[in-house]
């Protein structure tokens, strides 16, 4: 049996060189700053908001300095979901098998031909 997998949902990925919010230059206000990943909180089904997460990374590129924000989170994969995966992994698996056959008989033509 196939074992079903987490699935990480992004609700919002920026990288931010000003206001989380607006996206432009300057600051937010510690109000609107809590509202807004709020309302990101709001729309994590309530079964997984333990799971909710928001990951905050410093980069510097080309001497300017930025952050970049990502606020997701988990949840088990759906029936669906799970057996899109497996079919596309027996698919795989299919066409592997098929090539390595292709080879094994390419190869065994030669040497033993």
């Amino acid at each position: 049996m196939t074992k079903r997998q987490e699935i990480t949902v992004t609700l919002y990925e920026h990288d931010i060189y000003g206001s989380v919010i607006s996206g432009e230059y300057g600051d937010d206000s510690l109000r609107d700053f809590i509202e807004f990943f709020q309302q990101l909180l709001d729309k994590v089904p309530p079964e997984y908001r333990d799971t909710a997460a928001v990951s905050i990374d410093s980069c510097m590129e080309y001497d300017s300095a930025y952050c970049a924000i990502e606020v997701y989170y988990k949840r088990p994969e759906t029936d669906e979901e799970m057996e899109t995966r497996v079919s596309s992994l027996e698919r795989d698996k299919a066409k592997a098998v098929a090539r390595e056959r292709a080879e094994y008989e390419r190869l065994k033509k030669r040497f033993e031909g």
